[in-house]
């Protein structure tokens, strides 16, 4: 029957230098470790109501007198006024608010570039049909129009001056 050996057994029986090799590599694996957990260390260290320190990252609450910061990230010295530090940063809700605000104006130039779209297409297309209705009366062509009842309706002279006017007018705001 077999006997079970350890796993680790093995180490025993190693060489010198390749268990001081092993050795070296743990330790900076250890040492890289530490390192890097030694970053997450607390920014923010503050007495609370109870005098139990408080280890945080972020700031204490605003309630908090400035004589009981102990450590903290711009926290403000024992002379200068708090609020004071904070007037120039904004909430998290007046950010929200001017980012409303913001999109809202958004909104509303890009409407009105909409808006001034639509007019010039409209202009647009009335100085056409302007120039189209001036070159049909300029012809001399006998002109019609259909009527509600789908009857073909020949145009007289005074709707041909009617039309005329019209065509005047549209191109006139064209230009």
């Amino acid at each position: 029957m077999r006997h079970f050996r350890p796993a680790y057994l093995h180490l025993a029986v190693l060489r010198p230098s390749l268990l001081r090799r092993m050795l070296a590599e743990l330790g900076c694996v250890i040492l890289c470790s530490v390192a890097i957990i030694s970053t997450g260390h607390a920014q923010y260290v503050w007495l609370d109501e109870h005098n139990v320190r408080q280890y945080t990252d972020t700031p204490p609450p605003p309630g908090v007198p400035q004589e009981r910061i102990i450590k903290g990230n711009n926290a403000p010295s024992a002379g200068i006024d708090s609020s004071a530090l904070k007037q120039g940063q904004a909430t998290l809700a007046e950010q929200e608010m001017d980012f409303q605000k913001r999109r809202q104006d958004a909104e509303e130039a890009s409407e009105k570039t909409r808006l001034a779209a639509q007019e010039r297409a409209k202009k647009l297309q009335a100085c056409t049909q302007g120039r189209t209705a001036q070159s049909a009366l300029a012809s001399g062509q006998r002109l019609q129009r259909t009527g509600s009842d789908g009857e073909k309706i020949r145009l007289d002279d005074t709707a041909r001056a009617a039309l005329q006017r019209r065509a005047d007018e549209a191109i006139k705001n064209c230009e």
